[in-house]
Parts: C-alpha cells; sequence; structure tokens
C-alpha cells in the first residue's frame, strides 16, 4: 500500500513537471514566434522597402555605335524612404538619360512630398529626362501641376510621342491605357518605348518593332515566395507568375525584349518581402 501510494505521487509530481514543462515550452515558443514576427515585419515594412537595389541590365544591338546608359525609375509611388538612394545612384552612374514608367505619384497618399522633390531633382539634371503617366497619375493634379512646371525645357512627357536620346537611339512615350497608338519607327535607329504595365507591353510587341520596351506596375508582386513568385500582384492576380504572367524581370515578345521593373515604391500596404524596392540601369551597346 506503502509503495503504492509512493508511486503515485511520484507519477503525480512527474506529471506537474511535466506540465510544467510543456507549459514553459509553449511560452518560450510563444516569444520566439513573437520575435520572428516582429521582425519579419521590420524587415518587410522597413528594410526591404527602404533598402534600394539596382537592377542592371545590358541589351547589346548592332544599331548602336556608341554605349548608351538609362536609369529607369518606376512605380516610386512618392516612396520617401528611398528619394536620397536615387539621388546617390544617380550621382554615382552618371546615366545618360533617366527614364520614369509611371506611377511616379500616388493618388492614394495624403501628399506627394516626395514624388516633387524627385521631380524637381531630375528637372536640375543636364540630362534628358523623359516620362510617362500612369493609373496613380490620370486623376493627380499635383503630377499636372509640377511637370507642366518644368516641360518643355527640363523633363520632357513623352505621352504617345517620341524623342531621340542619342544619335542611334530613339524613345518613344505610350501611356497608361492607350494601347490604340500608332507609331513610324525608323528601323535603322534603336527604338525604345515607355510604357505602363506588361500586358500593354506585349500589345505594343505584337504591333510595332520595337527593339526595347520598359514597363513596371507590378511591382514584382511586393510580396514573394521562393519557387512560387509573386503572391499578388497589382493587377490583383493570384500567384500570376507560377500561371506564366510577367511581374517582373526581361522576357522576349514576337521581335521585342520587353523589360517589367519591381518599382521603387509600393502601394496599398507599406510592406515589401523577397522584392526589394529598385531602379535600374540598363546599358545599351554595339553589338559584338
Amino acid at each position: 500500500m506503502q509503495k503504492n501510494r509512493v508511486k503515485a505521487l511520484v507519477l503525480i509530481t512527474a506529471g506537474l513537471l511535466g506540465l510544467a514543462v510543456v507549459v514553459v515550452l509553449v511560452a518560450v515558443l510563444k516569444y520566439y514566434a513573437l520575435v520572428a514576427i516582429a521582425l519579419l515585419m521590420l524587415w518587410s515594412v522597413v528594410i526591404e522597402n527602404a533598402w534600394l537595389k539596382v537592377e542592371r541590365l545590358t541589351v547589346n544591338s548592332s544599331k548602336v555605335d556608341q554605349t548608351v546608359r538609362l536609369l529607369q525609375i518606376s512605380d516610386f509611388h512618392s516612396n520617401g524612404w528611398v528619394l536620397r538612394h536615387i539621388k546617390r545612384v544617380i550621382a554615382e552612374e552618371h546615366p545618360d538619360a533617366i527614364v520614369l514608367t509611371g506611377d511616379t505619384f500616388d493618388w492614394e497618399r495624403l501628399d506627394n512630398d516626395s514624388a516633387r522633390d524627385l521631380v524637381r531633382y531630375l528637372a536640375g539634371l543636364k540630362i534628358p529626362v523623359l516620362l510617362i503617366y500612369g493609373q496613380h497619375e490620370m486623376d493627380c493634379p499635383e503630377f499636372w501641376r509640377e511637370v507642366k512646371l518644368l516641360m518643355p525645357d527640363r523633363i520632357q512627357y513623352l505621352g504617345c510621342r517620341s524623342s531621340a536620346i542619342a544619335p542611334d537611339v530613339s524613345c518613344f512615350g505610350a501611356d497608361f491605357d492607350s494601347q490604340k497608338l500608332r507609331f513610324q519607327l525608323n528601323d535603322a535607329r534603336f527604338n525604345i518605348l515607355l510604357t505602363y504595365a506588361p500586358g500593354d507591353a506585349m500589345v505594343y510587341a505584337d504591333r510595332f518593332d520595337f527593339d526595347l520596351i520598359l514597363c513596371g506596375h507590378e511591382h514584382g508582386g511586393q510580396v514573394r515566395l521562393p519557387l512560387i513568385g509573386a503572391v499578388l500582384d497589382a493587377s490583383g492576380r493570384l500567384f500570376s507568375d507560377w500561371r506564366g504572367y510577367h511581374t517582373r524581370g526581361v522576357f522576349k515578345h514576337n521581335k521585342s525584349l520587353i523589360y517589367v521593373d519591381s518599382g521603387a515604391g509600393y502601394s496599398i500596404m507599406p510592406v515589401r518581402f523577397l522584392c526589394r524596392s529598385q531602379v535600374t540601369l540598363i546599358t545599351i551597346g554595339a553589338q559584338k
């Protein structure tokens, strides 16, 4: 009887100790889980939004005699976190021209101070600055007010026009929702089209033989997962990379090379994961 009582006491004690260990483990795991969530939020909300990446793209062509370097800034969305970094990149890289492919301003923001600062800074440079408007600028009076002040001497609003940025390189513009445009291309020149979204780019590539089409809009999905890619793109499609759409990077469509920039800003939520804010330095050189 005494032995049974001792065994019972030992079992109860062991059970209580085991329960205590489980409770402590759960508490520790909860703590680490909270820390992991906090670090993940810090990384995606602050670090990837503010840690500007310089993507590089090189295109060689027999149409070009001398190297031309363009800096593409897309989907800035008045992101003040990367503004000084963009200025630093321009100062260090010395591009021959700068192109903005839409959504520099953001109609959902209470102010667009960073976008105004960027446009005014670019206007002070002694190089061509070419831009088109995107979805967010269509109903953004601040965009039109700022750009009109700087046109045409300091900033060129292409909007369905063209401009020579080098002796053998022409740049055309096609604003958001303007897929019915017609262009007269000189096939002896290297022809670039600035447009808003990958879908627009493919429409133009079906109709015209541009050498290079630059666009943005999709933000690379903002949140990406390994092996899957974009979770939700700016067009509202789930897992679009996995389904064959293009949210970032370069691809060929008919005779045109299309490049989709991941963007320097964010929309809806200030979150980026495995998809840092970026600008792209594009080098167009002679065919080797």
